[in-house]
Formats: C-alpha cells, structure tokens, sequence
C-alpha cells in the first residue's frame, strides 16, 4: 500500500472516531435525554371545550395545520373539546362562526434558524373530541404528521390529509369518505359509505372490510395495494409501481391497473357472471375464461407483472389468510374446489430435483478466515463463491497463488483495500 493511501485511510478514522467522540460528549451534557436537545420546549398543554351543540349546532369541523399529527374520537358529551400544544413559537387559534368550527395550528419560522424538535412526552398531537351528536362534514389537513380518525357514524363527509404522514380511518360511516397522503401510509379499515377514495403518492394502502354503495377509488404512484373484503358496483385500483392484491372484493364494475407490479386478486361470485379481461405486456396471465356476454366485469392489466384472478363463493376463502398479499396462495388453494370449475384439472406437482452430491472437504490448511476471505474475493471478481455454485467442480484452494501470483486470500484483501481507498479518496479529495 502507497503512502499517499495510507494518509487517506488514518485520516478518514481519525474524522470518523472523531465526530463520533463529539457526538457522544454533546450528548452527555444533554443528560443522555433527546429532549433536552430540542430547539423547541417549555410546551404547555390546553384544553378548551365550545359551547353545547344543544345551545350552538355545529355543521362543520375544519382543522389545518402545518406541523401536528391530529387525532380524532367520538365523546358522549355534547360539546366539542380540544386538547392542544403550544409554546413560544407554536400558536393555536379556534375560530367558531355560523356553525363552523375552525382550528388552526402555526409555527413561527425564524430566517438562519436549524430546527431541531425531538417529540418527547411533554408534547402530544392535537386531539378533538367530536360529540356522537354531530352529523356534519369533517376537514382535517396537516401539513408534518399523522391523521387518525375513528368511531364516526351518520357524517355528510370526512376528509383526511397529510402531505408528509400517514392517515387511518376507521370505523366511519359517513356519505363520502376521502384520504390522501402524498408520503406516508393510508389505513381504511370498518368503513360505509356511498362514495370512498384513496389517493398517495408514496406509500402503502391497506383497506379491509370497506363498503361504498356507488364508487370506490384508490391510487398510489409508488407503492403496493392491498385490499381484503371490500365491495363497491364501481371499483377502480391503480397503481403506477406496485403490486396490487386484493381479497375477497366485490362489484360490477372492478378495475385493476399497475405499471410496475403484480397482479392478485380473488372476486366473490360466479365467474359465468363476469366477463373477464386480462393482460400483461410482460408476465403471466392465469385468469378464469368467464363469459362474454356477462353484465358484470373484471378487467386487469400489468405492463410488467403477473395477472392472476380466482373466482370464489363469498366466504369460502380466509380473508385473515390472504391479508398483506396472500392472494396467490389462495387461489391457487381452490384449483380443485368449485370455486375452480372451469379452469381445468390442477396442475401435477412437479418431481422432485436429485439430491446434489456433496462438496469435497476444503484443505485443512484453509481457516474459517481464510474461506470467507475467498468468498469475498471470488464476489468481487463475479465468479461462483463455491463449488455448488461452480458446476459441482472443487473450489480452489484459498492459499494457491492466482494468475498474478497472489494467493486469493491476498487478491480479496487487495480488492478490499482499493475499494475503501477510492471511496475515501472521492468523499475527502474530490476524486
């Protein structure tokens, strides 16, 4: 090794040891407490609580804010109640005028200042208790946090949305039910209503046991989709890049899309009731032929992906089985159930592959070091790491000289070496 290298690799364990030595004292005299770290404390909790909706009827719940996860939940009081955080730089203001309730939530911004807010028990999300009462529209946006909210029935409308944060709902039961996130997770889970809909941007979207008497929507650009008892006549899902899987879906009208991803999906009811339509531009398609002059219809398709549908009776499938993209095994579980009729005989299981003869022992003067040395060096240099890999024949001796005279264990430490050194080079010289 170079002296020039060696400079490179003491000088980069010197800034690494370093940092992580002032790193841990700055903690030490934070007590070891990330609290005490924050740029932002001394929070005061408050609670106010609005007039009787027998005295002031409330037609609508508005709540924005910029930095707060939000929380919703039913009380058997008749009044609205919320349970707020502040400090000098946090503000919350409620505004209540011709049956509107607003809340919003500011965080002053100073020009040249890092923020740094470590959530600790002195701060909680915002809470709004919703008297059982209250049959009007629901409004939630925040900006930096998370939106839950659960136990609602008989509302014209709930809207949740997080531009950076996950959003659940549950049971709900309202007219329209909408969530969007643009990062973070959707979670719908025990909800009625006439029409729902689901939009994110990058994240996951799980729904389980939702009904929509009209429509349903879900999109996501990035990520999978999961969907396990879930019934709507119109029901559209697509995704740009991920798989969609879906349990136990009921409708008229059932639309499945993905860009990149697969496909899986098993439909309550008879496939003679369903015309089916599926392709994929590059995957296999394992469908049910279904019947061309059906009123009822399922359409899937994957530019990049398999499409598999099943048709089965409602309940003879476990939706708990089949939940998180448990499709496929399901469906492929009723190949020779009734559910199955039409698809034809299952297919034989395949013969087991013969046992593959054993590897030769490695020479007693190769260690345990050495082997994974070896490992490591024939990864680097793209060849098989042993003997199985290799077409069954021996692997070489770790210690025997290569073609340049290196034994391999040498040739992985100098591959090694280059390696660190190149990729400190480029971080502190601008190779």
């Amino acid at each position: 090794m170079s002296r020039s290298r060696k400079v490179v690799l003491v000088l980069a364990t010197v800034l690494l040891v370093g940092g992580s030595a002032l790193s841990l004292f700055a903690f030490a005299k934070a007590g070891f407490s990330l609290q005490n770290l924050s740029t932002t404390r001394d929070w005061v909790s408050s609670t106010r609580t609005l007039p009787s909706e027998a005295e002031a009827p409330h037609t609508a719940l508005v709540v924005h804010d910029g930095y707060q996860s939000i929380r919703l939940e039913p009380t058997d009081d008749d009044a609205f109640q919320v349970e707020y955080w502040t400090n000098e730089r946090r503000s919350v203001s409620l505004t209540d005028q011709d049956g509107v309730l607003t809340i919003e939530g500011a965080d002053e911004q100073r020009d040249g200042f890092v923020r740094f807010e470590f959530m600790s028990s002195q701060r909680g999300m915002t809470v709004v208790k919703v008297p059982r009462s209250f049959t009007g529209s629901i409004l939630v946006e925040t900006g930096v946090g998370d939106v839950e909210a659960a136990g609602f029935a008989g509302l014209s409308s709930v809207s949740l949305a997080s531009s950076s944060g996950s959003v659940h709902a549950t049971r709900i039961d309202a007219q329209d039910v909408s969530l969007s996130s643009s990062v973070g997770n959707i979670h719908a889970a025990d909800v009625q209503a006439a029409r729902v809909s689901a939009t994110l941007e990058s994240g996951s979207i799980t729904m389980a046991d939702v009904t929509a008497t009209e429509t349903l929507t879900s999109r996501t650009s990035i990520g999978d989709q999961d969907l396990r008892q879930v019934s709507a006549p119109t029901l559209d899902v697509r995704t740009s890049s991920g798989a969609v899987h879906a349990a136990d879906v009921a409708g008229d009208d059932l639309v499945f899309e993905t860009s990149v991803g697969d496909i899986e999906a098993t439909v309550v009811g008879a496939e003679s009731d369903y015309r089916v339509e599926a392709a994929s531009s590059v995957g296999d398609v394992n469908v049910p032929q279904g019947s061309a002059d059906a009123d009822r219809r399922v359409r899937a398709h994957a530019s990049t992906g398999a499409v598999s549908i099943a048709f089965v009776a409602e309940g003879a499938s476990d939706a708990g089985d089949m939940a998180g993209g448990d499709v496929a095994g399901a469906a492929a579980g009723d190949q020779g159930t009734g559910a199955g009729a039409g698809r034809g005989p299952a297919v034989p299981d395949a013969p087991s592959a013969p046992t593959a003869p054993s590897a030769p022992a490695a020479p007693a003067s190769s260690s345990l070091a050495a082997g994974a040395t070896s490992s490591a060096a024939s990864s680097l240099a793209g060849a098989p790491a042993s003997a199985a890999d290799a077409g069954g024949a021996q692997a070489p001796d770790a210690a025997a000289p290569g073609p340049d005279g290196l034994s391999a264990v040498a040739q992985a430490r100098h591959r090694i070496e280059t390696i660190l050194l190149r990729l400190f080079a480029g971080m502190f010289l601008g190779a």
